[in-house]
C-alpha cells in the first residue's frame, strides 16, 4: 500500500500534539505542587523527555517492534538506531505512513508514559534516583508490554486489543504509581498546608494543553486520517466534558462551592478513563461496520 499524504499529514499533527502534553504535565503537576518544588518537577519532565527520547532511539523500538526470536516476549536488536526501518516506505504497523514516522509518534508515547508517574514521586525522590527509576522502568515494564500487545508479542496472539494506551500505558502506569507510592510513603511534614496548590492558574493551563494533546493522543492511535479518527475526538471531547462536570457537582455538594481544582482533575480523570474504555469501543465499532464476516458481529 503506498504511502497516504493525508494519513501522514494527521500524523505529523497527532505526534506534535502528544509533544505537547509532555511541558503541559509539568505545568499542571508544579501548579498543584508547593512552589519550592515546582521548578523541580519541570527538570525531570524536560530531562527525561530526552532521556527517553533517545533510549527509544538507540533499542527501546527495537526492543518494543522489532521482530521476534524471543517466543513473543521481546523484539530482537535488529532495528537498534533504527536501522533498516524505512523513511519512505511503510512498517506493517501503519501501512499508509512512513516507518520512521510511526516510530516518532510512539516515541511520544514511550517519552510521555513514565513521565506520568512524577505526579506520584513528586517531592519524594531525588533527581539521581529519578533517572534511574524512569529509565529502569521503560526497559523492565514498558517495552516489554508495547512488545506483548502493539509489537505482535504472546497477548497480541490471544486476541488482546489496545487501541490507545489503556492497558500498554495507563494501567502500567497506575500498578507503577501505586507500587512507587507504597515504596516512598508519604511526604515529609505531611499535612493540610502540603495540600494546597501554589498556583491555580498554572494548574489550569496545564490541563488545558493535556485536553487538547490528548485528541492526538487517542485519535492518533487511529495511524490514519478518517472516521475513526474523528470519531475519537468527539468521544474524548465528551467524556472529559461529563467528567468535569461530575466532578465539580461533587466538589460543590461536599463543601458548598465549585472548585477549579476539581473542574481541572475531573476533566484529565475524563481523558484518562476514555482513553482505555470509549477508544476501544470506537475502535470496535468501527470494525464492525467494516468486517461484514468478522466473528465480533456474533457475539450473541
Amino acid at each position: 500500500m503506498p504511502i497516504d499524504t493525508g494519513d501522514t499529514a494527521w500524523m505529523l499533527v497527532a505526534g506534535s500534539l502528544v509533544l505537547l502534553m509532555i511541558p503541559a504535565l509539568g505545568l499542571f503537576e508544579s501548579g498543584l505542587l508547593r512552589k519550592k518544588n515546582a521548578v523541580s518537577v519541570f527538570m525531570q519532565i524536560f530531562f527525561g523527555l530526552a532521556l527517553l527520547s533517545v533510549m527509544w532511539f538507540v533499542f527501546g523500538f527495537s526492543l518494543s517492534f522489532g521482530p521476534d526470536e524471543s517466543g513473543g516476549l521481546m523484539g530482537n536488536m535488529d532495528w537498534v538506531f533504527l536501522k533498516g526501518v524505512p523513511w519512505d516506505d511503510a512498517l506493517h504497523y501503519a501501512p499508509t505512513i512512513p516507518g520512521v514516522l510511526f516510530v516518532k509518534f510512539q516515541l511520544m508515547f514511550a517519552a510521555i508514559t513514565p513521565l506520568l508517574l512524577t505526579g506520584t514521586i513528586a517531592e519524594r525522590m531525588k533527581f539521581s534516583s529519578f533517572i534511574i527509576f524512569i529509565a529502569s522502568w521503560s526497559i523492565l515494564i514498558y517495552y516489554p508490554l508495547v512488545h506483548w500487545i502493539w509489537g505482535g508479542g504472546w497477548l497480541a496472539k490471544l486476541g488482546v486489543v489496545d487501541f490507545a494506551g489503556g492497558i500498554v500505558i495507563h494501567t502500567s502506569v497506575g500498578m507503577g504509581a501505586l507500587a512507587a507510592a507504597i515504596v516512598l510513603g508519604r511526604r515529609r511534614f505531611f499535612g493540610p498546608a502540603i495540600e494546597i496548590p501554589h498556583s491555580i492558574p498554572l494548574a489550569v493551563t496545564g490541563s488545558a494543553l493535556l485536553w487538547l494533546g490528548w485528541f492526538g493522543f487517542n485519535a492518533g492511535s487511529a495511524l490514519a486520517s478518517g472516521s475513526l479518527a474523528g470519531n475519537t475526538v468527539i468521544v474524548t471531547h465528551m467524556a472529559s466534558s461529563v467528567s468535569a462536570l461530575i466532578w465539580v457537582g461533587l466538589s460543590w455538594m461536599r463543601t458548598g462551592k465549585p472548585s477549579v481544582v476539581a473542574a481541572v482533575n475531573g476533566a484529565i480523570a475524563g481523558l484518562a478513563g476514555i482513553t482505555s474504555r470509549g477508544s476501544c469501543s470506537t475502535w470496535l465499532l468501527w470494525y464492525m461496520d467494516n468486517h461484514e464476516n468478522s466473528r465480533l458481529l456474533n457475539w450473541s
